[in-house]
Order: structure tokens, then C-alpha cells, then sequence
């Protein structure tokens, strides 16, 4: 009779430890998920069931497949397929967009089980993309201030120059010093030359078709000008686009051509390239392809990234972009931008 109350009470004890943990679990700030090595749900608290754009009670999702509570995202997905396959080595995956949240997955192996926690850092991205709006855009300003000064302050003393040159140059003439003709004649060349390279940078800085026709006509120029250069063939199209963009998304976008037109010139041997401009109903999509050698993408670290990619991937962080490379050796890349559109 005592050893049959001490088991009675040792269950009641056990059984208030569980109910508290369980309560612990359910109402934790966080998403849980636990998944066993068959890939079924062991347990899994109401906000992670939230998180994952689930309109059902927790506890209809317990023994049940974990890919059919994931299957929206692919990233999480793909390691968690993997995780018991090839490998138990903890993950992260910092700031995934998932039903116009960012949500971070971390995933250990605790016995015999993935369990993974998630986090909304909705707020942090949003933060952290707020500040790099601002960085963008105080560059943006201090860009139009050099184009300005650059077409208001030098260019203006170039053509003085050039004028005082010439004039030097038509009194020589008459005096037949052809020596002397030839020096100055070459300074007005030089001369020629270095206002065609400030006026280059300062629509570079600052293009006047943005500012008066905005990004689509922007971009087009942009081809336009570097078919001249007889370097590659680029053609563009662009969709959809029904107005002026916000500034720095237009600013933004135009950089990112610039980049990944530099970037295709500079290192694929490509010799043609489409640009794509369309926009919908809450993005604007741009897709860049080019038909050069393409490269392993997989190759790619923090370490080696080229300054390129940085400057496109800063970019795409600051206006709360979507960036994705699509390459292998021997087949070219395609790179897509998508910005979401508020209005």
C-alpha cells in the first residue's frame, strides 16, 4: 500500500512537472518546434504555428509531417529535409521574410531531435533597414552636391580655359609659330577631353533623364551609352512602370544597374545582356541576364565577395529588397531585384 501511494505521488509529481513545462512552452515569447529523426512534429507551441501562417490549434500538428507546416519556406525547408540525411550541425537563418514578417530559425540537435526556435525580429529589420535608408540617402544628397559642383564650379573654368586657348591659339596662326600652335592646340584637345570626363561622372553622380524623366528612361540612357562603347550589346525593356518611383528606390535601382553592368563588362566576357524593368501591382522587379561564363556560386564567402556585390547586396538591404543570383560556370548569370512598393 505504501509503495503504490509514494508511485502515486511520484505521477502526480511528474505529471505537475510536465504541465508546467508545457505551460512554459506554450506561452514563451518565441516559436518552438521539435521534429523527430522521421521528420513528424513531436511538439510545436501556438506562436510558431503563428509564425508559420497557420490557422489551426497547436495540437492538431502534433505526429504530423513537418514539411507539410514549413512547406512556404523553402530555405527552412531544404535543412530541415537535410538535417537528419547528412549532417546534425546546428544552423541559423537570420531575417527570413515569411508572411511580410522576418522571422529567424535556429535549429540544434537535442536528443534525437531537431528543435528549432524562432524569432520575429520584424522590428530589427525594420530598424536596421531604416538606417541604411538614411545612409543611402544622405549619399544620394552629398552626390548631388558634387554633380553640382562639378558642372557649376569646374566645368565653367574649363570652357575659360578652353576659349583663352583657342583665342591663343587663332593670334598664333597669324604669326605662323607652328610650335607653339601644336602645344596649344593639344592643351585645347586635352582640355576637350577632360570636360567630356566631368560631364560624364556628373550624369553618372546625378543623370538629368532621371531627374526629368525618371528610372525607366534613366536606364534606357544608360544602356545606350555603354553600346557606344562597343564593349557589349545591352538591350532594354521595360513594363508597367506608371509613374515616378520614390527617389532613393529610384536612385537605388539605378546604382544597381550601374553595378551589375560594371560587373558583367568588367568580369563575364559576355557579349550581350538583357535588362528587365517591369512593375506590379506592390513590386518593381529588376531582372539583369547576360550571356558570359558565369561563375560558382556556392564559391561565394563574406571573405571574397567582390566589392561589386557588396555595394548591389547594401543597396538592396537599405531599400528592403528581395536579391537573388542565378549562375554556374559556363551559363552566364541572372540577377533579380525585387522592391516592395508602398504607397
Amino acid at each position: 500500500m505504501e509503495f503504490t501511494f509514494k508511485k502515486l505521488v511520484q505521477i502526480k509529481e511528474n505529471k505537475t512537472s510536465s504541465d508546467f513545462l508545457g505551460s512554459i512552452i506554450e506561452s514563451a515569447p518565441f516559436g518552438i518546434l521539435a521534429i523527430n529523426s522521421s521528420g513528424k512534429i513531436t511538439m510545436v507551441n501556438p506562436r510558431a504555428v503563428e509564425y508559420f501562417g497557420k490557422d489551426r490549434e497547436a495540437e492538431d500538428f502534433t505526429g504530423k509531417d513537418a514539411l507539410y507546416l514549413i512547406e512556404e519556406i523553402q530555405e527552412l525547408k531544404a535543412i530541415a529535409d537535410d538535417f537528419f540525411k547528412n549532417g546534425l550541425k546546428p544552423f541559423n537563418l537570420v531575417a527570413i521574410p515569411v508572411h511580410k514578417k522576418y522571422l529567424t530559425f535556429r535549429g540544434r540537435y537535442i536528443q534525437e531531435h531537431l528543435i528549432i526556435t524562432i524569432e520575429n525580429v520584424t522590428k530589427l529589420k525594420e530598424t536596421e533597414t531604416a538606417s541604411l535608408y538614411s545612409m543611402v540617402a544622405g549619399q544620394e544628397q552629398e552626390r548631388k552636391r558634387m554633380a553640382r559642383d562639378l558642372h557649376d564650379g569646374i566645368g565653367p573654368l574649363l570652357s575659360t580655359i578652353k576659349i583663352y586657348l583657342e583665342s591663343a591659339s587663332d593670334d598664333l596662326k597669324e604669326g605662323r609659330n607652328n610650335k607653339v600652335f601644336e602645344k596649344i592646340n593639344n592643351a585645347i584637345q586635352m582640355t576637350d577631353s577632360l570636360a567630356a570626363d566631368i560631364r560624364s561622372i556628373s550624369h553618372d553622380l546625378m543623370p538629368r533623364v532621371m531627374e526629368d524623366f525618371g528610372l525607366a528612361a534613366a536606364l534606357e540612357n544608360l544602356c545606350d551609352r555603354v553600346n557606344k562603347l562597343n564593349k557589349i550589346n545591352i538591350t532594354f525593356y521595360s513594363a508597367g512602370i506608371t509613374g515616378r518611383l520614390n527617389k532613393l528606390i529610384e536612385y537605388g535601382m539605378h546604382r544597381i544597374t550601374q553595378e551589375l553592368i560594371n560587373n558583367t563588362v568588367k568580369h563575364s566576357g559576355a557579349k550581350t545582356m538583357n535588362i528587365q524593368l517591369i512593375q506590379h501591382k506592390d513590386s518593381i522587379v529588376l531582372m539583369a541576364e547576360d550571356n558570359g561564363k558565369g561563375f560558382d556560386l556556392a564559391k561565394i564567402t563574406k571573405e571574397n565577395i567582390g566589392i561589386g556585390l557588396k555595394n548591389i547586396e547594401a543597396r538592396v538591404k537599405a531599400l528592403g529588397a528581395i536579391f537573388d543570383i542565378d549562375t554556374a560556370v559556363g551559363r552566364g548569370v541572372t540577377a533579380t531585384i525585387e522592391i516592395p512598393i508602398k504607397y
